[in-house]
């Protein structure tokens, strides 16, 4: 009688165990962001390195539709800009049209012939951008007349 009358309190114990992890976690598991898929297509001009301007259409995703965007910094990791490969880290500052909201990305860049591939990361922005994350992968591809490129980033976004 005691093993059953042990095995109860055991049981009740760990079902009252399940609940206080599942009232404690279950409201954090429901705040988790949800990740949104977007693509941004930017199209540069080169000014001079590091500051290519150029604009921005989301053709898909929870950013602003459209706004300007600016390379704020520049490290080269193998080669230079004349090198071919090359390797470097850009850092930009998207600046939406409505409301001049901003959103800081962060990219690894993998290029030869003016041909890009690199991985990116959103570190947040201003505003409704402030605790902004996301991270994915785009290509540089050189306008035909030289003088600037389409940037396309595909990717997901947490807000």
């Amino acid at each position: 009688m005691r093993s059953s009358s042990h095995r109860a309190r055991a049981l009740v114990a760990a079902l009252a165990a399940s609940l206080a992890i599942a009232s404690v976690f279950g409201p954090v598991a429901a705040a988790q962001p949800k990740p949104q898929q977007v693509r941004i297509v930017s199209d540069m001009t080169v000014v001079g390195l590091p500051h290519n301007l150029g604009t921005f259409d989301t053709v898909r995703g929870p950013i602003c539709q459209s706004g300007t965007v600016a390379d704020t910094g520049l490290v080269w990791i193998v080669g230079g800009p004349d090198s071919n490969p090359y390797v470097l880290t850009v850092a930009k500052t998207f600046t939406c049209l409505v409301k001049t909201d901003t959103i800081f990305f962060r990219l690894l860049v993998r290029g030869s012939g003016g041909y890009e591939k690199f991985t990116w990361v959103i570190l947040g922005g201003t505003g409704i951008y402030q605790g902004l994350f996301g991270l994915g992968s785009g290509s540089t591809v050189p306008f035909a007349g030289g003088g600037g490129a389409t940037n396309t980033y595909t990717g997901y976004v947490f807000d």
